[in-house]
């Protein structure tokens, strides 16, 4: 886990699950992600490997060399998530070879998630581990900053009603 100036990261791993989905007469093989798990072990400065079988048959494999990032100008969305009934993170996931898909990334941010998601990635919504989630609100106390709200001060309607009779000519007189 690694804390800068303006981001940090995360090292994860995501739990794929191949699924057979019947489409008419066909079956057809889909993959979502399930679960992500959490820890320096996971080796998030390796390169991305291959789905690795978690137990032979029952279809679901690990994905590692994954981390999330936090950046401080996204603190906003964070503490939104964080502040939900049930905290998430989105694994987004790119197609591979074949019908496989493969995660590129994981994120606590919904706005990054939408934009994936909006860009034709397979975004998935799994529950936030408690190891990530005390990192994730450790990081949105340390850099979240609320916007100071600004409220506008209104004039009173006499005041204003005051101010037209004030502007208004008097009557009888014509003002050329």
């Amino acid at each position: 886990m690694q804390s800068g100036a303006s981001r940090a990261r995360f090292p994860v791993a995501v739990v794929m699950e191949r699924i057979t989905v019947s489409q008419g007469q066909w079956s057809v093989a889909d993959w979502r992600a399930i679960a992500v798990v959490a820890g320096e072990l996971l080796s998030a400065g390796e390169a991305q490997t291959e789905p690795v079988p978690m137990r032979e048959g029952d279809g679901r494999y690990l994905c590692r060399g994954l981390s999330i990032e936090l950046f401080k100008d996204a603190s906003e969305s964070y503490w939104h998530n964080l502040m939900s009934r049930s905290p998430t993170l989105c694994v987004i996931c790119q197609r591979g070879e074949g019908p496989e898909l493969v995660p590129i990334t994981v994120t606590a941010d919904y706005d990054e998630a939408s934009a994936h998601m909006e860009g034709d990635d397979a975004v998935f919504a799994v529950p936030m581990p408690p190891e990530v989630y005390q990192w994730v609100e450790h990081f949105v106390v340390e850099n979240l900053r609320p916007l100071e709200k600004k409220g506008r001060k209104r004039k009173h309607w006499t005041d204003e009603q005051v101010e037209r009779e004030r502007q208004r000519p008097p009557h009888g007189r014509r003002i050329h």
